[in-house]
């Protein structure tokens, strides 16, 4: 909030400066176009996801890959996801609606593509290195340390796949007012900028194991965690243009104010869920709460 009101400000700034512009500057209104569409290329970059509690492990036989075993070591977890940037594409049509300009409306569609990490640990055909998924078991009452073990040298071998993907939508719909006739000089033009907006944010992390043993039994587990965050609210700000002859420069800034709603969903199947304590499973979203 106090970025976008350091922006707002900004363009109040540089609208008051173009108060003081001569009127020999080539107008904007009448020239600037009374419809517009337009498509832009963005690129996004947020902070890596956080895995705040170890998820794949490897070790020898005696350990299991149990959390605090000697030897144990974590090869997922307890840090951040590698993550890069989010492609997206915004689409914008917009126009006046009166012949003088002072009322106008604009509709704006942001979508990423979809941005997603991938990691991958697999044993060879004898079971090397072992891998597990270590887990707290409260079957007794007392929180244990234990693991679920997907291959091990001379017993099973397997393989562990992990992929969180996410994806951003965003839909605008403002109306546009002409402050310009409240300030002298032709070359800036000031707008107030008013109206509604939804954002929407998915994420899906999916954790699949298959494991193997000496006589050929195969198992398999599918884990999903699902989250959506969406929000709504109404959003306001100024846009601000000075025209160089041929040449326009425009500076937006919009501030939003609303209601986010977050919504869970976990799906497993041949169980890893009841494997993971109900904290462990809320730090894939970042809910608060101990390992």
């Amino acid at each position: 909030m106090s970025k976008a009101a350091l922006t707002i400000a900004c363009l109040a700034l540089f609208a008051a400066a173009g108060s003081q512009a001569s009127h020999a500057e080539t107008p904007t209104r009448g020239v600037d176009p009374v419809r517009w569409a337009s498509f832009e290329y963005v690129n996004l970059w947020t902070s890596a996801p956080p895995l705040r509690f170890p998820l794949i492990t490897t070790g020898d036989a005696a350990g299991g890959g149990r959390l605090g075993a000697p030897g144990t070591r974590v090869l997922l977890g307890d840090g951040p996801l590698s993550m890069g940037s989010f492609p997206a594409g915004r689409y914008t049509l917009g126009g006046w609606i009166d012949d003088e300009e002072n009322f106008g409306g604009e509709v704006s569609l942001l979508y990423t593509g979809v941005r997603a990490a991938h990691f991958q640990a697999a044993s060879n055909s004898a079971g090397d290195p072992l891998l597990a998924i270590p887990f707290s078991d409260v079957t007794s009452g007392t929180p244990q340390e234990s693991s679920l073990v997907i291959s091990q040298p001379g017993v099973r071998h397997g393989n562990i796949t992990v992929d969180d993907a996410n994806a951003f939508f965003s839909a605008e719909i403002d109306g546009l007012v002409e402050l310009s006739d409240l300030l002298p000089g032709d070359a800036y033009r000031t707008t107030l900028v008013a109206g509604a907006r939804m954002l929407s944010f998915k994420e899906r992390f999916q954790l699949d194991s298959v494991s193997t043993d000496l006589s050929g039994l195969t198992s398999a587990t599918n884990d999903i965690f699902m989250d959506k965050d969406s929000f709504f609210g109404g959003d306001f700000g100024l846009r601000t243009s000075r025209r160089f002859k041929r040449f326009t420069v425009e500076l937006t800034g919009k501030a939003a104010i609303g209601i986010t709603n977050q919504s869970q969903y976990i799906t497993s199947q041949n169980g890893l869920s009841y494997l993971l304590s109900a904290s462990r499973a809320a730090h894939f979203f970042g809910i608060s709460g101990p390992r």
